[in-house]
């Protein structure tokens, strides 16, 4: 996720770019726990199952700002202020470089300019979580699409998945 901030002076463009390293090695849920979850009692659609679970980690880590299992993450900054709160925590470790910054929870100090680390998270995972993920997973593959139509009238499907992860979701600006 790219995040730029600018003012009317362009030479004072500052930027904050985050990118995954190392995935999850594993899914918080498993297959066999998804299909019970959806109802599901046959294995032809496993395959397209288990994408859908992927699918719908990543894209509940990508709105909540949280990370869901042990990942490694990279941020890029042209400018950090210092006690900056890093997203997709919890945070566990930086691991490059390895000196010249402290974490306090997510926090990472000092700021400064031309920002370059990696770090690990320890990962958020939970029932709601796990059941967040279902949700979404089972929207996906129940409707392969976010719109349905009923009587000729298309409507927006309500997304609860989503609604389930606002208490947890980590905000890192105002």
């Amino acid at each position: 996720m790219d995040l730029l901030y600018w003012s009317e002076d362009p030479l004072s463009i500052k930027g904050v770019q985050y990118r995954t390293v190392t995935d999850l090695v594993e899914e918080p849920v498993s297959l066999e726990f998804f299909k019970q979850h959806a109802r599901i009692d046959f294995d032809t659609d496993d395959n397209l199952v288990s994408a859908y679970i992927k699918a719908a980690r990543q894209e509940l880590e990508q709105w909540s700002q949280l990370s869901f299992g042990v990942k490694t993450i990279g941020l890029r900054a042209r400018e950090l202020p210092d006690d900056y709160k890093l997203m997709f925590g919890p945070v566990n470790e930086i691991t490059v470089p390895t000196t010249g910054y402290t974490l306090f929870g997510d926090l990472l100090s000092p700021g400064g300019e031309n920002v370059e680390i990696e770090y690990t998270t320890t990962g958020l995972i939970n029932e709601a979580v796990k059941i967040a993920i279902c949700r979404y997973a089972a929207g996906l593959y129940i409707y392969r699409e976010n719109i349905i139509e009923s009587q000729n009238t298309y409507r927006q499907l309500t997304d609860e998945a989503k609604m389930m992860l606002e208490p947890y979701k980590n905000i890192t600006w105002p």
